[in-house]
């Protein structure tokens, strides 16, 4: 079942979705995983994770960043890192006010951009049992630099510091397409996977805007989500990676988990991209985490 929902996070409303299982709901309610999608992405999103994991009995709930899609908050398509993990805090004492869910029972899932500030969160927020990422933005200057060259980097960092300065001065804020194909467009991700996937995914969401502030990339850059996740230890942490990630570096996360202490699992996909984790690789990856929220988060209570 798929209720709307909507909470606060510092004084702005957040709207999205809970998804809770047909299966009878557990004497202490259902174990819950909050869903953090990628950049500049909707909560509908990940509607189909949801429901591999309202299969094994365990309800999701996800929200629009604030900026982004039904939610409120300013500057509208600003993606602030460190703003999404007060979300997803937000999100977490949220969840402790609804009715038939087991709130000692609370994971994690984070894709792509995602993954970043969900690593954050589970490291800071106690209340996470259980982690499970894939693909997920480790290092946000280590991203930049896969992406661009030296020299584009150094221009990019110019042009942002004095973005920075003309915001101050009273400048309205630079606003870029997110993604396209057309050179003239200047967008952010001009690549064919991130086109192809990002518009086909808006068919269904006519609502998303292709659009992201500039200061975005400042936001990502200062961004270094892998420093947290070590402090996660002792809880379980699955990360799943795709093997020549042309968007997301995967050392950085691999390096990463090598230093948390517990319960881990390393997934390494071949033969896709970043984006086969939606389309060819979705089935493997979303079958890997629904078992480990199973084994961490509602197996594991069981026996206890």
């Amino acid at each position: 079942m798929i209720t709307p929902i909507g909470f606060t996070s510092d004084g702005a409303v957040l709207r999205g979705a809970l998804y809770t299982p047909e299966s009878a709901r557990p004497a202490a309610g259902y174990p819950l995983v909050l869903l953090a999608q990628g950049l500049g992405t909707l909560h509908e999103w990940v509607r189909e994770t949801a429901a591999v994991f309202n299969e094994a009995g365990i309800a999701c709930i996800a929200a629009d960043y604030r900026g982004f899609g039904v939610s409120d908050g300013e500057p509208r398509q600003q993606a602030d890192a460190w703003r999404i993990v007060h979300d997803l805090r937000a999100a977490i004492d949220y969840v402790h006010t609804l009715d038939g869910i087991d709130t000692s029972r609370i994971g994690v899932w984070g894709t792509s951009f995602g993954g970043g500030p969900a690593m954050v969160t589970a490291a800071v927020d106690r209340r996470v049992k259980v982690l499970a990422l894939q693909v997920p933005v480790a290092s946000g200057s280590g991203l930049m630099k896969q992406l661009t060259t030296p020299e584009v980097l150094a221009g990019l960092r110019t042009a942002l510091e004095a973005d920075r300065v003309g915001i101050v001065s009273g400048q309205p804020l630079v606003r870029m397409i997110q993604t396209s194909i057309d050179p003239a467009d200047q967008a952010l991700a001009s690549d064919e996977g991130t086109y192809s996937w990002m518009t086909e995914e808006a068919k269904a969401t006519p609502h998303w805007v292709n659009q992201l502030t500039f200061q975005t990339i400042d936001r990502l850059m200062e961004f270094e989500p892998a420093d947290y996740l070590p402090r996660f230890a002792p809880r379980p942490v699955l990360l799943i990676v795709e093997e020549n990630d042309e968007i997301n570096p995967e050392q950085y996360a691999i390096d990463a988990l090598e230093k948390v202490e517990g319960p881990k699992k390393l997934v390494r996909l071949n033969g896709g991209n970043h984006y086969s984790v939606y389309r060819e690789h979705f089935d493997k990856v979303s079958s890997e985490a629904r078992d480990w929220f199973v084994t961490h988060l509602v197996e594991a209570e069981a026996a206890s």
